[in-house]
């Protein structure tokens, strides 16, 4: 994949901007006409979305750490700032809709702070695992961030000038993030690849470590609930035509054993999604206190 990255560079420098460049204090426009449970839904998705943005924020920081070129570096770098201002903004919006940080599971919030944790303080010998696994996770969360979630709360809260402006801005800056994750996908999967398959030997020691996954498993059953009434099987099917197109923009990102075994992690969670979750019935409740 050929990208003038000085280019790059200049672009998402050029195009910072401010969570505090916004009227907060304003009202929503149509709030009044959202119901309730709709309304929590949409409050609490958005505070999940800004913690999947946090740890997208950690994740960028590693592919600097491990990139050797300086423009990368920087490009990185800065990306993961993007990702950090958009989850103040998207933390601010679940605020306007009457929703805080303490409203997500104690669950969600312990994991998204333990495996944050991980990502910024690998276990010893770990920090290569760390990147080729689970950083490279993270072309599949903006995939579902562009095709899923924010169209999911576009839909519902469109017609807000302030939400307007920000999705706008949210979009500019996730194209961007997407090219350089294909970027960096091509890069690994036609490069020599390292055997990162197994765990290493002070991880694999490491139980608690390990254990922090869990909550994060855990996390995702309990947004499945809450958005299983929110996503379309019309966007379900989008979102996995793009994942199945992004050979043709990096056609040797399958290489990459990390990316290959987070598709298939995603293929799981998305099972639980509309045209699946009739297979997931029984232990929708243990996720929501919904039924579906």
């Amino acid at each position: 994949m050929n990208l003038d990255l000085d280019r790059m560079l200049e672009a998402i420098g050029k195009g910072q901007w401010s969570a505090d460049d916004f009227d907060w204090a304003s009202p929503v426009r149509g709030l009044d006409r959202l119901p309730a449970g709709e309304r929590k839904r949409l409050g609490l998705l958005l505070l999940f979305t800004a913690g999947v943005e946090r740890l997208g924020a950690d994740a960028f920081r590693s592919h600097a750490n491990q990139v050797a070129d300086p423009r990368a570096k920087a490009i990185f770098e800065l990306i993961a700032l993007d990702e950090e201002r958009h989850a103040a903004v998207e933390v601010r919006m679940a605020k306007r809709l009457g929703f805080r940080w303490k409203d997500l599971p104690w669950v969600a919030r312990y994991s998204f702070r333990k495996t944050g944790h991980d990502l910024r303080d690998p276990a010893p010998g770990a920090q290569k695992f760390v990147h080729e696994n689970i950083s490279m996770l993270i072309l599949l969360f903006e995939l579902a961030l562009d095709t899923v979630l924010i169209p999911a709360v576009k839909t519902r809260l469109g017609g807000d000038p302030l939400h307007e402006e920000v999705f706008r801005l949210l979009d500019r800056d996730e194209s961007r993030h997407l090219t350089m994750d294909y970027w960096l996908l091509e890069q690994k999967g036609a490069g020599p690849q390292a055997d990162v398959s197994g765990f290493p030997p002070d991880l694999r020691n490491n139980p608690l470590r390990l254990l922090s996954v869990l909550p994060l498993l855990l996390n995702f059953a309990f947004m499945t609930g809450v958005t299983v009434k929110l996503f379309t099987p019309e966007q379900i099917a989008a979102y996995w035509k793009r994942v199945e197109a992004v050979p043709r923009k990096s056609p040797h990102a399958r290489n990459v054993p990390g990316y290959r075994n987070g598709e298939r992690l995603f293929r799981w969670m998305m099972g639980f999604y509309p045209g699946f979750r009739k297979q997931y019935r029984p232990e929708m409740p243990l996720a929501t206190a919904e039924t579906v």
